[in-house]
């Protein structure tokens, strides 16, 4: 149980995001483009449900085929990386670039793949 402890919180990189992954909650999801060079983007909302802010670096989108096997799978950097403070809501738009015709028509699910523990001082 220490060991778990002290992955989970380390003084110098603050709380592990992983275990909490469950606490940013992404909807609304929506595609949106092509723009003039033919990039694609993704909207939506994310909801932080823990007690503590988090700064949002990263998302995972994927894109399932019909028959449910994972088609395709993209991690676009959120640009600039925002935080989410407790209990709050943040609009987002982040940059997919090109997407394949079948990649766009396919279902898809985001979640936040990484964030950082914002009771942290700011890196340099």
């Amino acid at each position: 149980m220490v060991g778990w402890i002290e992955r989970s919180f380390n003084p110098a990189e603050g709380r592990a995001f992983a275990p909490h992954r469950g606490d940013l909650v992404v909807r609304q999801v929506e595609l949106t483009g092509p723009d003039a060079n033919n990039r694609w983007f993704l909207t939506g909302l994310i909801t932080n449900r823990a007690d503590h802010p988090w700064r949002v670096g990263t998302l995972e989108v994927r894109f399932q085929a019909a028959d449910g096997s994972l088609l395709d799978v993209v991690h676009p950097p959120v640009d600039p990386p925002f935080v989410v403070e407790p209990g709050r809501e943040v609009a987002f738009r982040v940059k997919l670039g090109e997407l394949p015709d079948a990649t766009r028509a396919a279902p898809m699910e985001a979640r936040v793949y990484s964030a950082r523990d914002e009771t942290l001082p700011p890196k340099d």
